[in-house]
This record gives C-alpha cells, structure tokens and sequence, in this order.
C-alpha cells in the first residue's frame, strides 16, 4: 500500500516498486481517481472500482423482463436497469 501522496498520484511510486505494475488495484475512490489506478496495473492486470455509486434506473421482476428489455431497447431506463430474480 503506497500512502501520503502528493494529489494521490501514486502509479510513480508503485512502479517504483513492481516495474511491470501490479495484478489487481481495488479503486475505492472512483472517476476521478481510476486513470490513476489504471497506470499501476500491469498489462492484463484488473482494476475494481467500487467508490462510484451509479444512477439505477427502473427495477422490474424477472416475469415480464421484455418490458425492461423494451425499456433498455428505447433509451427511456434513466440509469442502470434492474432485474430481480
């Protein structure tokens, strides 16, 4: 864990210590932020971004799952569409 950044631009330092980047980065903060965690991962590596809450738009059962496909098809959800199983 690279702390006590100036800007919280750390990919320098971590290269510093793992040249190739690292396997997998847990993104925490979120847009502004994920550039950022992308130079530290090694090519093929994953980056987890959890501290960006998305716009969830409508949430439909699973029986009539054509009217949310409908929805997604016409642009009209406003967010990410849910489905419940």
């Amino acid at each position: 864990m690279v702390s006590g950044t100036s800007g919280g631009c750390i990919a320098g330092q971590v290269k510093e210590v793992f040249p190739r980047g690292v396997d997998k980065v847990l993104e925490l903060i979120g847009s502004t932020t994920v550039q950022n965690s992308l130079r530290c991962t090694k090519q093929r590596g994953i980056v987890c971004m959890t501290g960006r809450r998305i716009q969830t738009g409508p949430v439909f059962k699973l029986e009539p799952v054509a009217e949310a496909h409908r929805c997604m098809e016409e642009n009209k959800a406003g967010g990410k569409i849910v489905v419940l199983t």
